[in-house]
């Protein structure tokens, strides 16, 4: 799967879709690197945690039109201080999450449109 930045001409490749219930619970845990679409089929304020992760990530919440709503930069994994214990919401409903190794995502604002 690609994902365009249509305002941008920015180009992402080799991402997983997922849509199961299982794979919107995995996400990316346990992987080394990665990148991930979450397509949670109807907008809601859905809760992203970063529980076995082994690496940061930038995250673009999505709204049902494919505007990025949200964006979550460097977030870290969940480690044994309870202060990385957070789950990281949208600011507005989001119909999919793009998950993607920390730095990736510096050329995409809120109000851009992604085309995959």
């Amino acid at each position: 799967m690609k994902i365009k930045n249509t305002t941008k001409e920015i180009e992402l490749e080799h991402i997983k879709l997922c849509r199961s219930f299982g794979s919107l619970m995995k996400g990316l845990m346990f992987k080394k690197e990665g990148k991930a679409l979450l397509d949670f089929k109807r907008e809601g304020f859905y809760g992203i945690w970063m529980l076995f992760m082994r690496f940061s990530i930038d995250m673009a919440f999505l709204d049902k039109n494919k505007e990025i709503i949200d964006l979550k930069r460097n977030v870290q994994p969940i480690s044994i201080n309870p202060k990385t214990w957070k789950t990281f919401y949208p600011k507005k409903r989001a119909r999919y999450v793009l998950e993607v190794e920390h730095g990736r995502l510096d050329q995409f604002t809120i109000g851009d449109h992604l085309d995959f």
